[in-house]
């Protein structure tokens, strides 16, 4: 595809934001409306910010972000002995 078609189609029919404050803020809005993942990005043909959905790659990978996460937090939970409360009155005893 070339520039000028990929530029049409980037930017075609989509509102401008000036920050991405802007943008993100109404993608949230969007989201909570409409339910879809929608997200803040910036447009390299016109240099403002649009929202959009994230391709279905993207969108996986920060999934598999969060599971590894949690995953990671679960961990942290388990071998962390309950707390340091209870590690502070085994102490005590």
């Amino acid at each position: 595809m070339t520039k000028r078609k990929l530029r049409r189609k980037s930017c075609t029919g989509k509102i401008r934001y000036e920050s991405f404050n802007d943008a993100n803020k109404h993608a949230v809005s969007m989201h909570y409306k409409t339910g879809h993942w929608i997200e803040a990005y910036h447009c390299v043909f016109c240099g403002a910010w649009h929202i959009g959905h994230p391709p279905r790659n993207v969108r996986q990978s920060i999934i598999d972000q969060k599971k590894n996460r949690r995953k990671e937090f679960d961990y942290d939970e388990t071998n962390n002995g309950g707390g340091q409360g209870s590690h502070q009155e085994k102490e005590a005893v």
